[in-house]
């Protein structure tokens, strides 16, 4: 029986070790945490950048270019569209694809990559249940600094994978 379960969890860590698997499976797992659970802010600063950027106001507590930018699909393309929320869903959906590409690089056993993902899952499951701008910005900015680390490890990196993580980070750290 122990060696049922053994093939089924290698056979589910290596799943995780292709890219269309993981992302595929962060974007549905995604979708299936924001349809079935009631998602809300974590702070009264999340609802404050909000109301700023819903009015056109420049916010306090999160980059005024950034707001700026949330503003104008507010005001310009439609206004009933909560473009906040998606904004975060976004950054960490790229940013979970992103962790699960920096573990499936690891060189673990299937059991400890299989308790890896259901540590990350569960983490995930509270940043998409309770958005907010500073678990946004920690988990990109951690996720796009993992992978340019493994990246940079390499013999030949190349600078536009370089500058996607740079982006990913720059991104990270205007939610903050």
């Amino acid at each position: 029986m122990n060696k049922i379960y053994y093939k089924i969890i290698e056979r589910f860590a290596r799943l995780f070790h292709n890219s269309n698997f993981y992302s595929f499976f962060s974007f549905i797992f995604t979708l299936f945490v924001v349809v079935f659970c009631y998602s809300s802010y974590l702070t009264n600063d999340d609802v404050a950048i909000l109301m700023d950027i819903r009015s056109g106001y420049p916010t306090s507590f999160m980059s005024i270019s950034l707001g700026r930018i949330l503003s104008l699909f507010y005001l310009k393309v439609n206004y009933n569209v909560p473009w906040y929320s998606i904004f975060f869903i976004v950054v960490n959906i790229v940013s979970l694809i992103l962790v699960f590409r920096y573990i499936s690089l690891l060189k673990i056993k299937s059991y400890q990559f299989l308790t890896i993902i259901l540590i990350i899952l569960l983490t995930y499951i509270q940043f998409i249940l309770k958005l907010g701008y500073t678990n946004t910005a920690f988990f990109g900015g951690i996720a796009a600094i993992a992978n340019l680390w493994i990246y940079l490890s390499q013999n030949k990196p190349r600078s536009v994978p370089i500058i996607i993580y740079g982006l990913i980070f720059t991104i990270s750290y205007l939610v903050s």
